[in-house]
């Protein structure tokens, strides 16, 4: 199966799985899809309107267990490491910003194992954050990650998520639920705040990429404004 549908097969075992969660009156779940932002522009070349994607839309999935506020992105790779760079930037600007407001963030990821079968992984997203913006702040200088700092592996990702089971039997609230509930909000809240959201830019700035997008002036964004 191509990269490409494997995707597809995982965003629709999700969308499924969601929507069971939410329409099941016995579930105390509310998950719902939140689809690609979209902006209408002119086309000079073509002398035409057309509708192009934002970029920076909300994450895949937001909505709320049993009293707490969640939002989800969802992943597929085909390797054993995780790059980061499968992250974009407004991505994790929201996760983190859900997370200090009190909120919960996830990344529901399918993964191969060791043996190449194929697994679901649900990954809080503090697990990934640091080394993501850690990434992020080398690429924003334009300049290449020193080999193992731009991604995890598979098998420490399987160790700290809360939740792991094959493909196609993945079911992540009552697990996320447990996880939820045994935290103290307060204090993690208190944590996670205890310093600022480092700035990045919207755009990715490496070594590969800064030439092309410097000389088009394309605006860049942090999580502070415009720079």
């Amino acid at each position: 199966m191509s990269h490409a549908n494997r995707g597809k097969v995982w965003e629709q075992y999700l969308d499924t799985l969601h929507y069971r969660y939410t329409v099941d009156p016995l579930t105390p779940v509310a998950i719902e899809r939140n689809h690609p932002e979209f902006k209408l522009i002119f086309n000079s070349s073509t002398g035409k309107k057309e509708w192009q994607p934002t970029g920076v839309g909300r994450p895949d999935y937001s909505g709320g267990i049993l009293g707490f506020s969640v939002v989800t992105e969802a992943k597929e790779i085909s390797t054993a490491r995780f790059d980061y760079a499968n992250i974009h930037a407004h991505q994790a600007l929201s996760m983190e910003r859900a997370d200090r407001a009190g909120g919960w963030s996830f990344v529901l990821l399918s993964a191969p194992d060791a043996k190449a079968v194929r697994l679901g992984l649900a990954v809080e997203w503090q697990v990934l954050s640091a080394g993501w913006f850690s990434a992020r702040r080398v690429w924003d200088r334009g300049e290449h990650a020193v080999n193992g700092t731009a991604s995890v592996a598979v098998s420490a990702l399987m160790e700290r998520a809360f939740h792991v089971d094959r493909m196609n039997a993945f079911d992540w609230w009552e697990p996320a639920l447990e996880l939820m509930q045994s935290t103290d909000a307060d204090a993690r809240r208190t944590r996670l705040n205890a310093v600022p959201i480092p700035q990045v830019s919207l755009v990715r700035r490496d070594k590969k990429t800064s030439r092309r997008r410097r000389g088009k002036g394309v605006n860049v964004y942090t999580s502070g404004g415009r720079r």
